[in-house]
């Protein structure tokens, strides 16, 4: 649980400490009892569960269908910090599907970022479009081409 603690508090700083009893988990946010994690919203929630995950389980892929989904807009970026972060030390592999310009400037402001920028040779956007015969097809883009498309509005989501 120590672990937990500092990745939360990059998505919410008021955190302090986690709990769990039973199947409920909650947080110490300075007041005279701990709060329940739902009382947070989804992002919370949803956060602490893929970051526990990261931290405790033994998975070597992770797989997240809309990764913003849940996630105040503010909070994307934090999230996609510790995401790296947890997945660069603990050798797992990410593969998350968004619809979200929004997430897709995130993850270029946090790349850009000089903490952040050696993950840059490792992730990929990828789409998926028919070709002329109708098969869908992947098409993959390094970081200088997901840059250039995020920055000039390409549509590649």
């Amino acid at each position: 649980m120590a672990k937990l603690v500092p990745l939360l508090q990059t998505i919410n700083a008021r955190i302090t400490g986690v709990s769990t009893s039973g199947d409920f988990a909650y947080a110490d946010i300075g007041l005279d009892q701990m709060v329940p994690l739902n009382v947070f919203g989804g992002d919370m929630i949803r956060a602490a569960n893929v970051v526990a995950h990261l931290l405790l389980g033994g998975e070597q892929i992770l797989l997240m269908d809309e990764l913003e989904n849940g996630l105040h807009h503010a909070a994307v970026d934090s999230f996609l910090r510790v995401l790296l972060t947890l997945s660069h030390a603990r050798g797992i592999q990410v593969f998350s599907t968004t619809h979200s310009l929004g997430v897709l400037e995130s993850l270029l402001n946090v790349l850009g970022e000089e903490a952040f920028s050696e993950h840059r040779s490792v992730v990929r956007c990828i789409t998926l479009q028919r070709n002329r015969e109708g098969r869908v097809c992947p098409y993959p883009y390094d970081y200088p081409q997901f840059e250039h498309c995020v920055r000039n509005g390409i549509e590649i989501r």
